[in-house]
């Protein structure tokens, strides 16, 4: 996926020219929503080990489609006095953000657009994300929030809990987004997305073709090593680094933990990490900043 302050130039621009008026606020939360899932995963995984990483990853897989984060945008419009327009605000921008992920290339990741009634992942494969363009759409992102601080801490969020069925309501809607994912995990397992079936299923690994995306790069012994995303380290060949590093591959497994490479794709994480965390920090601050000016008022 992009960084967060890419996501945040490019759709707080197009979210403005279509609706001129719409909240800031709003805006850079929708930017963000399909990425809860993601950080979610992350949060799990440090907290406990004892949770099934390729059953995590298939919840999360179900959170983060379109689907969901539509289910999410209707319950965080319920808390907003202007229902529709809130819901509209957000949900565009779930709908942007998933798109704009669409247009990078990502072996082995993707997002689902038409969920729960195909799960394959789309994946447009237009450029990398340490291509120029990334670069572009970051610094311009950094622009856009910069420029445009003032306006978006001008007034505060108009949330509300009245009348007491929209509390009902959100409460209903956000456990529906927590709890409708177990029902569904069984869609991306079967389509194999992020590569879960072949990678849980060790024994019939052997000649199945596998990607792996951002996987961390080591040598160990002698062996040259690649993390999963479920914390396995698989051997690798055709991929020398002299150092740790973050990489993305396309091979077929020779063995249970043996991948044969036909291609690799070495990432830049510093980049795209830091202005992920920048953009998120900026985002809290800004809602804080506009709370607090209200409160003042």
């Amino acid at each position: 996926m992009p960084n967060t302050l890419a996501h945040l130039g490019i759709q707080g621009l197009t979210t403005r020219a279509l609706l001129p008026d719409a909240d800031d606020k709003w805006i850079y939360l929708g930017c963000i929503l399909p990425d809860l899932p993601w950080i979610l995963q992350r949060l799990v995984r440090f907290a406990s080990n004892g949770v099934d990483p390729y059953d995590l990853r298939l919840y999360c897989t179900v959170q983060a489609s379109l689907l969901f984060c539509l289910l999410l945008s209707l319950a965080l419009a319920m808390i907003s006095k202007q229902f529709w327009k809130t819901f509209a605000i957000v949900g565009l921008n779930s709908l942007l953000h998933l798109l704009l992920d669409a247009c990078q290339t990502k072996w082995g990741n993707g997002v689902h657009l038409v969920a729960p009634f195909n799960w394959q992942l789309t994946n447009f494969d237009l450029f990398w994300p340490e291509s120029f363009l990334t670069h572009v759409l970051t610094a311009f992102g950094l622009v856009y929030l910069i420029a445009s601080w003032r306006r978006s801490i001008r007034t505060p969020p108009e949330l509300t809990l009245q009348p007491v069925i929209r509390l009902f309501a959100f409460v209903a809607l956000l456990t529906a987004y927590f709890s409708l994912p177990f029902l569904l995990l069984m869609g991306p397992e079967r389509a194999d997305s992020h590569f879960v079936k072949t990678l849980r299923n060790s024994r019939d690994r052997p000649g199945r073709y596998v990607e792996i995306d951002r996987g961390e790069y080591s040598e160990r012994n002698s062996l040259r090593l690649i993390s999963t995303f479920a914390g396995e380290n698989l051997s690798v060949d055709n991929v020398i680094f002299n150092r740790s590093a973050t990489v993305s591959v396309q091979g077929t497994f020779v063995s249970r933990n043996q991948i044969h490479v036909k291609e690799y794709h070495l990432h830049s994480p510093l980049i795209r990490d830091g202005s992920t965390y920048l953009g998120l920090t900026v985002v809290a601050m800004l809602w804080l900043s506009a709370f607090l000016r209200g409160k003042i008022r």
